[in-house]
């Protein structure tokens, strides 16, 4: 298990797994340029089902400053050892986000509007767009070598003599 904020990864020479670590820094960046994308997603929407500027904003400011603290919390925890070595990580973990984000923007919408029909159908239109944008962005943040470690992969039958 790496400690939080550790900047060393490590290779877990059993099943050839490449592990990473990020820094702290690299999380925080992070969640800051998804949570901008995500919120102008989230306040687009709620302005279309709602028709009010004013009404869309009083959504999306609550939802940047939940959700920020939430993501970030997730980038880390999915920085364990045992989740880095998850066949289909990415997956995984686009999916265990898209739940708890779906669920927050119902939750902040319904609270905000008052109304249930508009946090129901906010709810399956940001996971569509959301998903792909994740999905994006995801790639886009594991090209970006700032404040990542990543340690060479050793192959599962490699011998040492």
């Amino acid at each position: 298990l790496m400690a939080k904020g550790s900047k060393k990864g490590t290779t877990d020479a059993t099943n050839g797994t490449v592990l990473e670590s990020h820094t702290q820094q690299r999380t925080f960046i992070k969640s800051l340029t998804w949570r901008i994308l995500a919120t102008g997603t989230t306040i687009l929407i709620a302005f279309l089902l709602t028709g009010a500027l004013a009404k869309a904003l009083s959504v999306g400011i609550p939802d940047f400053f939940v959700k920020f603290i939430v993501y970030y919390a997730h980038e880390r925890l999915w920085l364990l050892t045992a989740l880095q070595q998850l066949k289909s990580r990415v997956l995984f973990k686009m999916v265990s986000w898209k739940l708890i984000a779906v669920s927050l923007s119902m939750a902040v919408t319904f609270y905000v509007t008052g109304s249930l029909k508009i946090a129901l159908k906010l709810g399956p239109i940001d996971f569509g767009i959301k998903t792909l944008s994740f999905y994006l962005h995801e790639k886009l943040w594991d090209s970006i070598e700032y404040g990542r470690k990543v340690e060479a992969e050793i192959k599962e039958n490699k011998k040492i003599k």
